[in-house]
């Protein structure tokens, strides 16, 4: 599991619960390391600079969840972080087979 960022010349800040601006591809780096040390994250998140998989994905809302299996086949996808649980049921669902 990794979660994929585009930089889009801002973030957001957990703690004070509003918008970061602007943020320069210098700066994103590690801005999204903190965004995923507030939030409690225990998966990697990596950074597309160039919007390769919102186009690959026909990414239209953020953040949006898609679920890619071993062949690279997108087997789920949701705008939205998704109801809680439902990753699990879903990754779950594709380990069986």
């Amino acid at each position: 599991i990794a979660g994929l960022c585009k930089s889009e010349g801002y973030g957001y800040d957990v703690a004070e619960k509003k918008a970061v601006r602007p943020l320069t591809p210098e700066t994103y780096p590690a801005h999204v390391e903190k965004f995923r040390t507030d939030m409690k994250l225990t998966y990697p998140l990596a950074i597309d600079d160039k919007g390769v998989n919102n186009k690959t994905y026909k990414i239209v809302g953020v953040p949006t969840l898609v679920v890619v299996d071993r062949e690279g086949i997108v087997r789920w996808a949701t705008i939205g972080a998704g109801e809680h649980g439902l990753i699990e049921l879903v990754i779950d669902g594709l380990m069986k087979k």
